[in-house]
């Protein structure tokens, strides 16, 4: 709400105060979507960012090889376990087990999780994904937290160019539905008309789709876990 109120406000706004536009009709609620975004940031950010920290308190715990170290951390995981839910106990009953802290996980705590879901988390936490393998030097690619955005924005980025390419993303005229595609090429040349009926796919966009789906691609791990489980 925040972003389409900032990129409509700083880039759009003036348009629609020289003369009627296709988006002149979405002052007010662009008004409301900032006002709305701004009390949800107030609000919700603190939960938000509090929730964030313990989470990713728990991965590092959870990632650590010493019986020694898991140990000195003991209260921090305890803690996290509490706010972040049984799931996240459960890991941490797991964690113990493995590391020979316990000889079983306790009555009443199983760890289900299905491939789906491990396959996604894996995905998401690695820290070694092909994008770093194929930039060595670029050490911030092994952040998993830098691996998430690059995931985000190209899964946002194929879904616009997806959407625009269908279903169409410009008006042709105002107070009709958006059914015309936004056509790259006739905006990097400067043509007049730079829209084009739904579907329709322009050279540009091809190759920004097929870009974000190999970075997208190379996010994945370069190792899948469970290959590397067998391999041991």
């Amino acid at each position: 709400m925040m972003l389409w109120a900032l990129i409509y406000l700083l880039f759009l706004l003036p348009n629609a105060q020289q003369g009627a536009n296709e988006y002149s009709d979405m002052l007010t609620w662009t008004w409301v979507a900032l006002g709305a975004g701004v009390t949800l940031l107030i609000i919700v950010g603190p939960e938000f960012f509090h929730y964030l920290s313990h989470r990713n308190t728990m991965r590092e715990i959870l990632e650590l090889g010493s019986r020694a170290e898991f140990e000195r951390r003991r209260k921090e995981a305890e803690d996290g376990a509490e706010i972040l839910g049984s799931q996240w106990r459960a890991r941490l009953e797991s964690k113990r087990v493995e590391l020979g802290i316990r000889k079983s996980m306790p009555a009443g705590v199983e760890l289900v999780e299905s491939e789906g879901s491990l396959w996604l988390r894996n995905w998401l936490d690695t820290k070694e994904s092909l994008l770093s393998k194929r930039f060595p030097e670029a050490k911030w690619l092994k952040d998993p937290t830098a691996n998430r955005k690059i995931v985000g924005l190209s899964v946002v980025g194929l879904i616009a160019f997806g959407w625009n390419a269908i279903f169409g993303t410009v008006r042709h005229a105002i107070g009709e539905p958006r059914n015309m595609s936004l056509d790259l090429n006739a905006v990097v040349t400067g043509e007049q008309y730079r829209a084009t009926w739904a579907p329709h796919l322009d050279l540009i966009s091809s190759l920004l789709i097929v870009t974000l789906a190999i970075v997208l691609g190379m996010t994945r791990p370069a190792v899948d876990a469970s290959s590397s489980e067998e391999e041991e």
